[in-house]
């Protein structure tokens, strides 16, 4: 694949817009956040306690995207503490979540169409210009599955 720039994983991103599929969005970002987590772990300022809660807050938002969080596993998560912490790629993985957590933290939820551009530019800026060719690809895949899942459903 030749060399692509951020501008085509934002047109992706829009596709999905179109294809009203939040969640596609969110495991898009939760995909791109993946791909630098040894670079998120590798935070020298970032209490063990505080990565923990990272990885935790990561992994149910995984969860989330085929619904399966209950309420009190969020309250879990000390979400302030999490998301005041670390360089870039912390950031990028502590905010993946944010409107799972907005609700009962009293935050403000976000688009997750926009969250998920700004994890993958956080992310691609860290990573290079192959990861952006990488986030094209999975995007790419991500549209081509709504389509199919939005064709099966108006073949029913």
């Amino acid at each position: 694949m030749n060399s692509v720039t951020f501008s085509e994983v934002e047109r992706l991103i829009e596709q999905l817009r179109k294809r009203r599929d939040p969640m596609a969005a969110r495991r898009f970002a939760c995909d791109c956040v993946r791909r630098i987590w040894t670079r998120v772990e590798s935070q020298p300022y970032v209490s063990p306690h505080v990565m923990d809660q990272c990885r935790k807050a990561l992994e149910l938002t995984e969860r989330s995207i085929i619904g399966l969080v209950v309420e009190d596993e969020l309250r879990e998560i000390d979400f302030e503490v999490v998301t005041d912490n670390g360089d870039d790629a912390f950031i990028a993985a502590s905010h993946v979540g944010w409107n799972l957590f907005a609700r009962i933290n009293g935050l403000d939820e976000i688009d997750e169409y926009d969250g998920a551009r700004q994890t993958a530019f956080l992310v691609a800026r860290l990573a290079g210009a192959d990861e952006i060719n990488r986030q094209v690809v999975r995007l790419q895949i991500l549209n081509s599955e709504c389509d199919s899942l939005h064709t099966g459903i108006a073949g029913t």
